[in-house]
């Protein structure tokens, strides 16, 4: 009895799971056949607005936006349209800005991962540039307050950066800065910040205020600014000479090796030949990548003699300098003839010479 009883509650478990199984198949495609036909729908609407045809009286097109169904389709739509002619779907963003800023009073009190997803449209339709009003406003400085998310915050962010407002940006950094931790990867900031169209209008108040930033904060906007412009020398080496932070030293050098200049060059060198016991071998690891920057007989010397150096990271660096700057093989005997085992295997390493191997006069190996 107990036996017919496990079979008989078996096969209804068999059962159902074919049941299941049958009612997701034909659920997705339901779905993907209505997906479809949405997608085309706004395909229509998008050659509508692109033929001039389009006006604020379509109303069903907009007001079907309000369910999350119709407005996936219609971002997948737009991709599709952009694909297929990017300087016709470009002639359209000014409509459709309008069009999904008019959703953000009905979104903006949906819940935190469909916030995240709005963000995410108001920065791909280019909302802040082509329809920018006090409550998209509002609405992305409050993601970027209330750090509801990852996604909430990156999305806020760019389509903040995506605006022509500079003073908008700052403002959202600041909210960054008063963080109990800053709440965003300071890769993510760097990288996002480029998004920014007129970086020297954005850098110019961004040192205005650099002294009320916290130092994880500086670092990010020290990367940005290496990234953008070759313009603020005189600043970086100012805060280099004033900084005793690390991290922000590390950037300082990273711009150095960035924009080379002979100013910059004597920095990176008194820097290089500073002792170990009295400098931080992170500075002088950092040094010697960068002076790779600065090809000449006394850079290749210098970097020469920091195969001697203790410090792993500082050999490694110096080594790897010197094969981007393609020093002689006479300029590396020295070293390759010497008792230093660390500084031959480190030299050999990077310029893959075997063991033992009798070097003559000529360019080293590539």
């Amino acid at each position: 009895m107990i036996i017919l009883f496990l079979l008989g509650f078996y096969f209804l478990v068999c059962v159902g799971v074919l049941l299941f199984n049958f009612w997701k198949v034909v659920s997705d495609r339901i779905v993907q056949l209505r997906t479809s036909h949405l997608t085309q729908h706004y395909l229509s609407l998008f050659r509508t607005i692109s033929n001039g045809q389009f006006s604020n009286s379509d109303t069903f097109a907009i007001r079907s936006l309000y369910s999350l169904t119709h407005l996936i389709a219609f971002q997948r739509a737009f991709d599709i349209f952009e694909a297929t002619d990017d300087y016709v779907a470009s002639e359209s963003l000014p409509v459709l800005a309008h069009i999904v800023q008019g959703l953000c009073p009905y979104y903006s009190k949906r819940s935190n991962a469909i916030q995240a997803y709005y963000s995410f449209l108001i920065n791909r339709f280019q909302v802040m540039k082509y329809a920018p009003s006090e409550i998209i406003t509002s609405f992305l400085l409050d993601q970027v307050q209330n750090n509801n998310g990852l996604y909430n915050l990156e999305n806020a962010l760019r389509a903040i950066y995506s605006s022509d407002n500079a003073s908008l940006v700052v403002e959202a950094l600041e909210y960054l800065n008063i963080a109990d931790e800053l709440p965003i990867n300071s890769k993510l900031l760097a990288d996002g910040l480029l998004i920014f169209a007129h970086p020297d209008n954005l850098i110019v108040l961004l040192w205005d205020n650099f002294s009320s930033y916290r130092p994880e904060l500086q670092c990010s906007l020290l990367n940005y600014i290496r990234y953008s412009s070759n313009k603020w020398g005189t600043q970086i080496l100012s805060l280099l000479d004033k900084t005793t932070d690390l991290e922000l030293q590390i950037a300082c050098l990273r711009y150095l090796g960035k924009y080379p200049e002979d100013r910059f060059f004597s920095i990176l060198r008194k820097l290089a030949k500073e002792s170990e016991t009295t400098t931080p071998w992170e500075i002088t690891a950092v040094c010697a990548s960068e002076l790779a920057s600065y090809p000449c007989d006394e850079t290749i010397s210098l970097l020469i003699q920091m195969l001697y150096s203790q410090n792993w990271y500082v050999r490694n660096n110096a080594a790897s300098s010197l094969k981007k700057l393609r020093p002689t093989l006479k300029e590396l005997q020295e070293i390759l003839d010497g008792n230093d085992r660390y500084a031959k295997e480190i030299l050999q390493y990077y310029f893959d010479l075997p063991p033992e191997k009798e070097i003559r006069k000529g360019v080293a190996p590539t």
